[in-house]
């Protein structure tokens, strides 16, 4: 049976599973809540909230590669972390958006 699921696709029964699901889908939404309360002024304090949301996304990220040995794949990470940080902080105290009218 294991042969033949292999053939077909299928992990076969006892097998684990290595990969891990993508977060890309959250990367995309991410970036869409950073930008889209800003541009268009409604509630322009959930950029605040989708800036640390894809910080701790990203912490996240550093820590299950730290966690599989593979640390070399960090410095991007911690990138996206700092830059993160700065929307945020430039959002909350910078410069502000205020909301529309």
């Amino acid at each position: 049976m294991p042969a033949r699921a292999s053939r077909v696709g299928l992990p076969a029964r006892g097998v684990i599973r290595t990969e891990s699901p993508s977060p890309s889908p959250c990367f995309g939404r991410g970036g869409i809540g950073i930008l889209l309360p800003s541009l268009t002024r409604i509630q322009p304090r959930l950029t605040l909230l989708a800036a640390l949301g894809c910080a701790a996304l990203q912490v996240c990220a550093v820590v299950f590669h730290v966690s599989r040995g593979e640390a070399a794949n960090t410095p991007f990470n911690s990138v996206l972390v700092g830059l993160s940080l700065f929307v945020f902080w430039g959002r909350r105290s910078k410069a502000p958006i205020a909301p529309r009218d």
